[in-house]
């Protein structure tokens, strides 16, 4: 995934939450619930978005070292994992 296909996710996500704390007030009429749950899933968002730029750190990171390895060679890691994945069926 690229940075900004990330960031778009993510950004939905909070929306997403936003809108169901709103909800979740409207109906219980107590605004403290809502805010918790704003927190809440804020957090996660958080948590989300870090782990997600890690992964595609360590995958860069990952095609670096496999290309130097390998300088003749293409590599394609949806490809290798795919393979994993079959071998292991």
């Amino acid at each position: 995934m690229e940075e900004e296909e990330m960031e778009r996710i993510l950004d939905g996500f909070l929306e997403h939450g936003r809108e169901v704390t709103e909800r979740t007030e409207a109906k219980e009429g107590e605004e403290g619930s809502g805010r918790e749950m704003v927190l809440r899933l804020s957090t996660l968002g958080f948590c989300i978005q870090g782990l997600m730029r890690g992964t595609r750190e360590i995958e860069m990171e990952l095609l670096e070292l496999l290309q130097k390895e390998n300088p003749s060679s293409h590599i394609n890691l949806c490809e290798i994992y795919y393979t994993i994945q079959e071998v292991n069926v």
